[in-house]
């Protein structure tokens, strides 16, 4: 129940709380406080509605709407007094058109009604959103042998699909940590700042002999192309960053200005466990937001997913081991910063200025 969405519902609270009230009334006792939360729990349900008639200017008819879950909580395919059914009637008898996904209802629930339909994934449910972003390795296994599933997600709509995946170069056989951006073409772009040990093992003479010995599982994957940074589209410039490079500002190298540019960082932060650095991870984003001016767009296997604006504010999330996905308006932005233009540079020259007069001072005082 502490999980509900805009408010609760089941079998049991809704019942149970009506139930002591009519008690009440038969001893002639005013439950006020139980009353209260029945009546905010019924107007809760009409809040999003006057949200989506808000921002809407009220201009409902023949608008896609998208409900992402329609029971009463997660994990149960009980629909009695769920929040989703008077907004769904509401908005079907706005002429709205109706796409519902949950991974635990059932796919007749709305059978009855015009314009309501239901879909398979999250995916099908939003597929007439223009940009769609999975996060870093979200598929274990060689994009070369998995290419099929990735053409059929964007088979039917012309639309944009960013993923991680792994890819082999055939000619080298060398395999990378990459980034897939399909749009008109296909572009990809491989990791170029690898975590030893984690991806890639340092000094291998030395340690892999060793992690033999102890029967450790080593990665041994590829840098990508040092030179290799923004994928141009057709509207827009992606700046791609994979996990911890985007501890790096200086893979965000702004080429060509002529179009507005996002920075996509994709991330698979599962091995972090339930400590901070996912969260420090997060703050990293938000600080590369704020340096190059810039929305962020981060999606993380295990989380924290978010969308960033270019004042390093956190916009949207999907937390930490929570399973969901973001479905948000996020703008590009033209231009450099100070900082993009000049780095670290200006601190450094005032450090090494501060260094110089202190020593200076203390030359002066000694005499």
């Amino acid at each position: 129940f502490l999980r509900a969405g805009p408010a609760y519902g089941g079998s049991c609270f809704p019942k149970d709380t009506r139930a002591i009230i009519n008690t009440g009334n038969k001893f002639n006792v005013n439950l006020s406080i139980i009353k209260s939360v029945v009546k905010s729990n019924d107007e809760r349900k009409y809040f999003p509605i006057q949200k989506v008639e808000t921002i809407l200017n009220k201009k409902l008819r023949k608008k896609i709407i998208t409900f992402l879950g329609v029971t009463f909580k997660p994990n149960t395919d009980d629909m009695r007094e769920a929040s989703s059914i008077p907004m769904i009637k509401y908005f079907n008898k706005k002429n709205c058109k109706i796409k519902y996904y949950d991974p635990s209802g059932k796919k007749d629930i709305f059978n009855k009604m015009k314009n309501v339909q239901f879909y398979n994934n999250i995916s099908s449910a939003c597929k007439d959103s223009d940009l769609i972003i999975y996060p870093e390795t979200v598929i274990p296994e060689l994009y070369d042998d998995k290419e099929d599933t990735y053409e059929k997600i964007l088979s039917q709509e012309k639309k944009i699909l960013i993923s991680g995946i792994f890819r082999k170069d055939t000619n080298t056989n060398k395999i990378f940590n990459s980034m897939l951006v399909i749009g008109k073409n296909t572009s990809i772009y491989d990791k170029r700042k690898l975590v030893p040990f984690g991806e890639f093992t340092p000094f291998p003479k030395l340690f892999i002999p060793i992690a033999s010995m102890l029967n450790i599982p080593m990665s041994n994957l590829s840098e990508g192309d040092s030179n290799s940074s923004e994928i141009i589209l057709d509207k827009f410039i992606i700046h791609p960053l994979i996990c911890y490079e985007s501890a790096y500002p200086n893979l965000i190298n702004q080429k060509d200005l002529s179009k507005p540019e996002v920075i996509v960082v994709l991330s698979n932060d599962s091995w972090f466990g339930q400590s901070l650095a996912p969260y420090q991870h997060l703050q990293i984003s938000q600080t590369r937001a704020l340096e190059f001016n810039k929305y962020i767009l981060r999606a993380a296997n295990t989380g924290i997913s978010a969308v960033i604006d270019n004042h390093g504010n956190i916009k949207k999330t999907v937390e930490l081991n929570q399973r969901g996905h973001l479905n948000e308006i996020f703008r590009v932005k033209t231009g450099k910063t100070p900082y993009s233009r000049f780095g670290d540079y200006p601190i450094l020259v005032l450090i090494f200025a501060i260094m110089i007069s202190a020593l200076y001072l203390c030359k002066k005082n000694e005499r």
